[in-house]
C-alpha cells in the first residue's frame, strides 16, 4: 500500500529530526568520553608520579627504570 506524498514528507521530516537529535546526543557522549579519558590519564599520572615508564633516579642518584606495572610500590 502506498503512502501519500504528505505522509512521506511527514516521515522524512521525522527522520531528519531524529537524526539531528542522535547527532547531538553522539557529540555530547563523545565529549563525556573524552573528559573521562582525560581524568583517567590525570589519575594515572598521579599514581605513577608522571613517570609512565621513563627513566628515573634513585635517592643515590643512580638511573633506574620503573618496575613493571604489576609490581609498583608507592610511598605515602
Amino acid at each position: 500500500q502506498c503512502l501519500s506524498v504528505e505522509d512521506l514528507n511527514d516521515l522524512w521530516q521525522t527522520l531528519k529530526e531524529q537524526t539531528a537529535a542522535c547527532k547531538q546526543a553522539n557529540l555530547f557522549n563523545g565529549a563525556l568520553l573524552e573528559m573521562n579519558r582525560f581524568k583517567v590519564t590525570q589519575l594515572l599520572d598521579i599514581l605513577t608520579q608522571g613517570n609512565n615508564g621513563r627513566s628515573t633516579y634513585s635517592s643515590s642518584g643512580q638511573s633506574t627504570q620503573d618496575q613493571s606495572s604489576s609490581s609498583h610500590s608507592y610511598k605515602a
